[in-house]
């Protein structure tokens, strides 16, 4: 909170200072209360060009939401840009894992200017349509999922195994395969799939094997490159 002579530019203006003084790295949210839509197009911009997201709140009883949303750089409703990142099921490998997958896929499409429904409206209605991420979920009701949740794209990850690689040479070697689907919504049609395999170092020999943040994220970035860059040439 700046003090009584301050304005929001100079608050503004000392909180990047003191981001760009610190090892911080800052994203920039907006929350619209009773906004006009001519006003929420110039915070729309704003957030994205922080890398965040927008959320509006039409009254007092939506604000703790719209906070939770900005906060998180998920969004509740859908529209364009707007994903619905389903949780990934996870074999075999520890289920750890499939946590740290999904929390590292959000990132990655909050860094690309992507929208992420909340992840509890998508596990709502995965757990309404009786859906069970175990079991491959057909393409056809991947879409419908996606059009009641008015999302633009559904990510359906599935983390396939963490483990020693039958090939490997030393204790510490270890593979981490995990495979994407991405689904256009309005065709109905996979628009990209990929299968990342990736050889990384661990503990000697060690059971039920969770990776690191890091590993995630690279693993991440790999699985969603394809996707991200078809929606460079053709916009999302």
């Amino acid at each position: 909170m700046g003090g009584p002579n301050e304005t929001v530019e100079t608050v503004i203006a000392e909180a990047q200072a003191a981001a760009l003084a610190s090892d911080m790295t800052v994203t920039t949210s907006a929350v619209g209360i009773q906004i006009k839509e001519a006003n929420a197009a110039e915070l729309r911009e704003v957030a994205q060009a922080g890398g965040g997201v927008y959320v509006s709140a039409a009254n007092a009883d939506q604000i703790a939401s719209a906070l939770e949303q900005a906060v998180s750089g998920t969004v509740v409703t859908g529209g364009p840009g707007s994903v619905a990142l389903i949780p990934p099921a996870v074999f075999q490998a520890a289920p750890e894992n499939g946590v740290l997958m999904a929390e590292a896929l959000q990132a990655e499409l909050i860094r690309a200017g992507l929208k992420p429904l909340h992840g509890s409206t998508v596990q709502a209605e995965i757990a309404r349509r009786m859906i069970n991420p175990k079991f491959p979920i057909p393409l056809m009701r991947l879409a419908a999922l996606g059009r009641e949740l008015q999302a633009e794209y559904v990510v359906y990850p599935r983390v396939l195994s963490v483990g020693r690689p039958f090939n490997a040479k030393g204790p510490d070697e270890y593979v981490i395969n995990v495979l994407v689907n991405v689904v256009q919504v309005k065709t109905g049609r996979i628009l990209h799939t990929y299968q990342a395999t990736t050889d990384f170092k661990g503990p000697d020999r060690k059971p039920d094997l969770v990776v690191t943040p890091a590993l995630a994220r690279l693993v991440a970035a790999r699985l969603l490159q394809g996707f991200l860059a078809k929606l460079k040439t053709s916009g999302p």
